[in-house]
């Protein structure tokens, strides 16, 4: 017999899969837990699972809203009520592109004004986080202004901060998650 299987066939007895092939009977990653099926068609998870108590299951377990930082982007973002979403899209699409006019006041409004919905708290976060670093990038290059590089700085920013908000508001109106690029975040 050949020493690799053919495709849908286990290997031979004694002999060890190469590099990059699929180990059969191979246990759970680190951080991941078996997951059994439970009658009602949940899955029930263990006692042993942190943070799960027994009787729970992925469809009663109440869902977290994750940091900003942990949502990949252009993703929904899970654990947000689909009408909570349909509601707030136009609220949500506000806090990002209001940071062209308003700098970082258009997503504390917002943040003010819906403290109950998640997927508009969400999205004014991320427009805070931008606002604020867009707050002090200007800072910084119109000190450079006395230098000529200040102005290119400042022209950057500009062209960067319409482009960004601009599809991050579009982000919002489709319901995920948008895609911006930050040195740091200050909130989560």
């Amino acid at each position: 017999m050949s020493q690799f299987p053919q495709y849908g066939q286990q290997p031979e007895y004694g002999v060890q899969p190469q590099y990059g092939q699929q180990q059969y009977g191979q246990q759970p990653q680190y951080g991941q837990y078996p997951q059994y099926i439970e009658p009602g068609g949940g899955t029930e998870y263990p006692d042993s699972v942190p943070g799960y108590g027994a009787g729970y299951t992925a469809a009663t377990y109440p869902q977290q809203v994750p940091r900003l930082s942990e949502i990949p982007p252009l993703t929904p973002i899970p654990g947000i009520d689909p009408a909570d979403i349909a509601q707030n899209k136009d609220l949500a699409a506000f806090a990002h592109w209001g940071t062209i006019f308003l700098g970082f006041l258009a997503p504390v409004i917002v943040l003010l004004a819906k403290p109950d919905s998640k997927y508009a708290q969400v999205h004014a976060k991320e427009a805070l986080n931008f606002g604020v670093w867009l707050l002090i990038g200007y800072v910084v290059s119109v000190l450079l202004w006395f230098v000529i590089v200040g102005m290119v700085i400042t022209a950057g920013l500009l062209i960067y901060q319409l482009v960004a908000s601009i599809g991050a508001a579009g982000a919002a109106q489709r319901g995920v998650m948008p895609r911006i690029w930050m040195p740091f975040r200050v909130t989560n």
